[in-house]
């Protein structure tokens, strides 16, 4: 890899997938096992608001298991080690919200959005909710969690990605929770390529050393990542994955 990159973090939704309701590219699905397969020394792991079962299967797909070298999943809420002898999950050590705070944080925006909006099963402490409304954008879901979360918004932070709005503990992010793997594998996050496409990716890529993003990506990211001296792929989704693992390999 060149830029001394030792760890490649992947963002799942509007990077290896275009999201809820889209088909995975089986096809270029295997072309980045492929490149794991070239590149044994260079780990890759998924960086997600996802849950650990979701992030299981993909990583199937991917090929891509280290002892010792978490995954992150639900935002940063905890580490993934996906290694058949490990598989166990951490919650980030930085995560102090009591779940009974959150809980009530959840139940008004539960409450709030019913009937325009569902939420994500199978996720410990993030919660993630899906716009149902016809019309309803991701962007617009955001910006009304947003105001109808703000009585609580000294316990937790409001993001999204391509597909959902996730509610997660104050202060925990995936820029964070990479510091912790960073302490966790030894491997700097200097030493890490990070490629992500919305708002909610921000945390990891101003937090890792080589950044890249998709074409679909959102044009704040797609700035942020020009003005560090990153790589925008001219494809979009897992096939601007793809071109961006071999702009830093050939």
């Amino acid at each position: 890899m060149t830029h001394n990159i030792q760890l490649v973090v992947l963002n799942v939704d509007g990077c290896l997938t275009a999201g809820k309701g889209n088909r995975l590219d089986v096809e270029e699905f295997i072309h980045i096992r492929e490149w794991v397969d070239m590149h044994q020394n260079t780990p890759v792991v998924l960086c997600t608001g996802r849950s650990q079962p979701y992030v299981e299967a993909l990583l199937h797909l991917i090929g891509t298991y280290h002892k010792g070298i978490p995954n992150i999943v639900e935002n940063g809420c905890f580490l993934y080690y996906a290694h058949i002898d490990e598989d166990i999950i951490v919650p980030n050590p930085a995560m102090k919200t009591a779940p009974e705070e959150l809980a009530a944080a959840k139940i008004a925006i539960l409450k709030d959005v019913a009937g325009i909006a569902k939420y994500e099963p199978g996720k410990e402490v993030c919660l993630s909710l899906n716009p149902t409304q016809e019309g309803l954008s991701v962007e617009d879901l955001y910006a009304r969690v947003r105001e109808v979360a703000q009585p609580y918004s000294d316990i937790v932070d409001i993001t999204h990605s391509a597909s959902a709005v996730d509610v997660t503990p104050k202060g925990i992010n995936k820029g964070n929770a990479l510091t912790v793997l960073s302490e966790k594998t030894g491997v700097p996050t200097a030493a890490m390529l990070g490629v992500g496409d919305t708002v909610g990716d921000m945390p990891m890529l101003e937090a890792v050393g080589t950044i890249a993003c998709p074409a679909n990506a959102t044009e704040d990211v797609r700035t942020y990542v020009t003005q560090r001296g990153g790589y925008v792929a001219r494809q979009s989704d897992v096939c601007g994955v793809v071109e961006i693992l071999h702009h830093y390999s050939d």
